[in-house]
């Protein structure tokens, strides 16, 4: 059992079982992923902005725009006004706080239905949206391994991407940005796999189902999601 909100969030890492035995009692506590986790992204973003070369950072920007609308490079620089850091890091950061809220409110609606459906159960929409925020820890552990990979950046010639040194794409792939499957490869990373793997083990212990069932609901959003992105590309 965890004794206190920052232990759960160790726990929910390491032994997760231990972490959803506690916090579904615990409603309150979810707040402090939630704070771990968008502050942890935002840090991210501030120091990659504090030492990135902006210029080839709007370059490399404009080159994947390029690359997905069909116009030239030459066309959207001179359609692009100068990207000024600090305003870039802000609307990152916004972008990236949004992302994380509007996923995690659409993944407690999933959860919410999906398990109304196939397991009877009292937990409500608010109680599954602190789920979700617990089963993003390892997006706390993955903020940790872009500020390490900016910290012994050679340059300030460094991708977003770059700082994602789990995604399929940087460790089997190696596609370029003008790649179909580029965004894509990119998208799917060791961290991702990690959340389904707690998700599955929250959902195991909250709903007293077994473990093939949790794992079935935990996967099934992203073999959705990337099937039909998949099927997208293909075509």
């Amino acid at each position: 059992m965890s004794a206190n909100p920052i232990q759960a969030c160790l726990d929910v890492l390491m032994a997760p079982t231990n972490a959803f035995t506690t916090v579904k009692d615990k409603k309150g506590w979810a707040w402090v992923p939630f704070f771990l986790v968008i502050v942890m992204t935002s840090v991210v973003f501030v120091h990659y902005f504090s030492i990135v070369n902006i210029d080839w950072y709007q370059d490399q920007s404009l080159e994947q725009a390029a690359a997905m609308t069909g116009m030239s490079f030459e066309e959207l620089k001179a359609a692009s006004p100068a990207v000024e850091a600090t305003s870039a890091m802000i609307q990152t950061i916004v972008s990236v706080a949004i992302t994380l809220i509007v996923m995690n409110l659409l993944s407690a609606v999933y959860y919410l239905l999906a398990t109304k459906v196939t397991v009877k159960n009292d937990y409500s929409f608010k109680d599954w949206y602190a789920f979700t925020w617990w089963t993003c820890m390892p997006v706390v552990v993955s903020s940790l391994a872009s500020i390490l990979v900016l910290f012994f950046a050679a340059d300030g010639n460094i991708s977003l991407n770059d700082i994602q040194p789990t995604s399929l794409n940087s460790l089997i792939f190696s596609v370029e940005t003008s790649h179909a499957w580029y965004t894509f490869l990119e998208a799917i990373n060791l961290f991702n796999l990690w959340i389904i793997a707690i998700a599955s083990v929250g959902l195991k212990v909250w709903l007293n189902i077994k473990t093939k069932k949790a794992v079935i609901l935990a996967l099934l959003p992203s073999l959705v999601i990337y099937g039909l992105w998949a099927l997208y590309i293909a075509l």
